[in-house]
């Protein structure tokens, strides 16, 4: 059992959707993430692509994984908080995809975690546009002599 173990390869792909969980995430997705980490190479062999999110996830170094997950990270929190679903129905056979639903708070610990990781490597975070606004009240002007 441990030497069947330790032939498994874990891929780059299956190391980013399986950050994520149970969120869809779309193969040009994870290509944007891998070119913003400096991780995403061509390799023409026969007239046909080859991509890094096909092979070993430790060909990439640590900061090439890290900042992959980190823009995986930040591209997830840019989702909308709940998803539709699509389903086909024939005769006796029927098929759903799709429908997720993520709180805010979900996607602002992604936000955070990809900022927490931008911040090892001493890379500019990412924002949010969120506005706080604190209540002090109105001046009553009669009451000031």
């Amino acid at each position: 059992m441990a030497e069947s173990c330790a032939n498994m390869v874990l891929t780059v792909k299956e190391y980013l959707t399986g950050a994520v969980g149970n969120v869809p995430v779309s193969d040009s997705t994870m290509k944007m993430c891998l070119f913003r980490a400096g991780a995403l190479t061509y390799e023409t062999a026969v007239g046909e692509e080859n991509t890094t999110y096909n092979t070993d996830i430790t060909l990439l170094s640590k900061r090439q994984q890290d900042l992959a997950l980190a823009w995986l990270y930040a591209t997830v929190a840019g989702y909308s908080s709940q998803s539709q679903n699509v389903s086909d129905k024939d005769a006796d056979w029927e098929h759903t995809e799709g429908s997720y639903r993520m709180s805010a708070s979900v996607l602002r610990d992604y936000l955070n975690k990809a900022n927490k990781i931008f911040e090892e490597y001493g890379l500019e975070t990412i924002s949010t546009n969120h506005w706080k606004m604190y209540g002090q009240g109105f001046p009553y002007p009669r009451l000031k002599r």
